[in-house]
């Protein structure tokens, strides 16, 4: 009976040893990792480099908080009546959107460099930095009218506001 266990051992033993090539090292699948995934995307499971498992974590969770606080603003904006209360859900809803963007491009930092990648990464870093900074003011701007007059813009001018300022700072960046 323990003879099958010992002889899977030394077979596995004897295998590993003489597959100490160079080319196959290169194609090895790194620990942690399936034997589907291909190069540029093993550091997205590879135990050995913590850090993009621990980057993966943290980006997962906080792309699961913003939307879970988005469907919460969602399904808490029915009994919502008053219209100064509602006019400020768009920009928060499009802040939610851009963190959501920022921790899902954190993903792409963990994918081994390319041409196609670093240009991807570089543009949509600006424009989701933007976008959530254009939210953020447009918050305060709403905050200080709402404070001088009692009153708060329409919630489609707050949200075109915010996509204008994004929309100049992506055309500024691109150029």
């Amino acid at each position: 009976m323990a003879f099958f266990p010992v002889l899977l051992l030394l077979l596995s033993v004897v295998q590993r040893g003489s597959s100490q090539d160079p080319d196959e090292d290169s194609l090895a699948v790194p620990r942690g990792c399936g034997w589907g995934l291909v190069r540029p995307y093993t550091l997205l499971c590879d135990l050995d480099s913590v850090w993009g498992v621990a980057v993966e974590s943290a980006a997962a969770g906080g792309a699961l908080a913003a939307i879970l606080l988005g469907l919460i603003i969602l399904c808490r904006l029915h009994h919502v009546s008053e219209a100064e209360k509602r006019s400020g859900v768009g920009p928060i809803l499009l802040l939610l959107l851009g963190i959501l963007g920022l921790f899902g491009l954190s993903f792409a930092y963990l994918i081994e460099r390319d041409e196609q990648l670093c240009l991807l990464r570089r543009a949509l870093w600006g424009l989701l930095f933007a976008l959530c900074f254009s939210c953020l003011l447009v918050q305060g701007v709403r905050l200080r009218r709402l404070g001088r007059e009692r009153r708060s813009p329409g919630g489609c001018a707050l949200t075109g506001l915010a996509l204008g300022l994004s929309a100049v700072q992506g055309i500024i960046a691109a150029e």
